[in-house]
């Protein structure tokens, strides 16, 4: 196989340019050494938060434990009282007051109960409570036991 003059001048110029650029980065490792980094430093301060975090942890633990039994009593208490409602309450009749003893019922909501029954007329049936803006499906599930309409 023989090369024209053209090809054998590309063929050595690609050699002289791949050896100056290897020649190139091996001279710059030996000019310039990468030293390895040193994390120590690093990895002090690293361990050191992480240390205090779980102190931190540790120490909150009771606290947290402490807060999930006062969420747990008074969900206790809250079940109490909508249980304590041993006569069911009107939702035709019944005050803002009475309205937001019922579960998931805050003032607003039991407002636009109020609002709704002076618009449309007393309520005809239980169901017709999630007609309410604010109260769906499973907000009436939740005391559909402590209403009544008559």
């Amino acid at each position: 196989m023989t090369f024209t003059k053209s090809q054998r001048n590309a063929i050595v110029f690609l050699i002289v340019i791949f050896s100056l650029v290897v020649s190139y980065h091996f001279l710059e490792k030996v000019i310039h050494p990468v030293e390895p980094y040193d994390f120590s430093k690093f990895e002090e301060e690293f361990f050191a938060k992480k240390d205090s975090i779980e102190k931190m942890i540790q120490n909150d633990s009771t606290r947290y434990e402490d807060w999930e039994n006062t969420a747990d009593k008074e969900k206790l208490n809250s079940k109490e009282s909508s249980s304590a409602l041993t006569k069911p309450i009107n939702i035709n009749t019944a005050s803002l007051d009475e309205l937001t003893r019922l579960p998931r019922i805050g003032p607003a909501i039991g407002q636009r109960i109020i609002e709704y029954r002076t618009e449309n007329g007393p309520f005809t049936k239980k169901e017709d409570i999630q007609k309410v803006r604010g109260i769906g499906p499973i907000t009436f599930e939740g005391f559909k036991d402590l209403i009544t309409i008559n």
